[in-house]
């Protein structure tokens, strides 16, 4: 769907991975707090690792040159190679091999696999379509409350910067993630009220909770939108970290996408 081809967008992270880069304080910190969890798989270790076994430091450079090699095929040869070819042999049997958790993959299931085109959520604002992710992701759905919250507020009298705005900002995040975390799971499998969520006429009555003398004590409790069925069991509330990455991009035509990348915890499963 893009106007760049595979091998153009591969570039840049395969000449980072084969030239390498200086390892900042940050990641050397984790690496050192995480050394006994890579423990568990040694090639995860070997590739973070210094000559003489020990965790990367700040300031080290490190090479990737496997995973250099690995986008190199795929640039190459497409997505295909993936999913059928040397490197899901090579995941299978990094799968199936392993000796901490063996799993079950097998190359048949990587071979079968097809993404799902998904119709995306939508909320018009400020003259403007906003198109967001759709379930099993919550993010599309609650950005396109809160704007229908934020539209409902008005936005007349409120300026960047001041504490006004922090205090309807806020406070119409929290109204729309008390619904997020209450509704918004794997559609699949739970009936998810989308339609309900981003009506407008739900936000006008969200927003009724909004107390323009003081914020809203947490946690605030969910609405009820057309078509919700509450869900089977209610989650409690848990702090969460700060490690997800953000990026926006937009380009010539206007057109603006954003993406949010985590792996909940660093480095993943290792």
């Amino acid at each position: 769907h893009g106007s760049m081809s595979l091998a153009e967008v591969c570039e840049p992270a395969i000449r980072i991975a084969r030239e390498g880069f200086r390892v900042p304080a940050t990641f050397a910190a984790n690496l050192k707090s995480h050394w006994k969890r890579l423990s568990l798989f040694p090639e995860s270790q070997r590739l973070f690792s210094r000559p003489d076994g020990t965790p990367l430091l700040a300031g080290d450079l490190y090479r990737n040159p496997e995973f250099a090699d690995t986008l190199s095929l795929i640039a190459e040869k497409g997505a295909d190679v993936f999913y059928t070819g040397e490197i899901a042999r090579d995941i299978v049997d990094a799968v199936q091999g392993d000796t901490v958790r063996p799993g079950v993959l097998t190359t048949q299931d990587l071979a079968r696999y097809q993404p799902v085109e998904r119709k995306p959520v939508e909320v018009s604002f400020g003259g403007y379509m906003v198109y967001g992710m759709p379930m099993p992701s919550s993010g599309g759905a609650s950005l396109g409350l809160m704007l229908n919250l934020l539209e409902a507020y008005g936005t007349e009298g409120l300026e960047w910067g001041n504490a006004e705005t922090f205090h309807v900002l806020l406070d119409i995040q929290n109204i729309a993630f008390a619904d997020r975390n209450y509704y918004m799971a794997d559609a699949d499998f739970v009936d998810v009220p989308v339609s309900g969520l981003l009506s407008k006429a739900y936000a006008v009555e969200r927003i009724q909770l909004l107390n323009a003398k003081g914020a809203l004590s947490t946690p605030i409790e969910p609405g009820t939108p057309k078509g919700a069925i509450a869900p089977v069991a209610y989650q409690n509330f848990r702090a969460e970290s700060h490690s997800t990455t953000h990026f926006s991009v937009v380009d010539r035509d206007r057109n603006v996408i954003s993406v949010t990348s985590t792996l909940e915890q660093h480095f993943g499963s290792c």
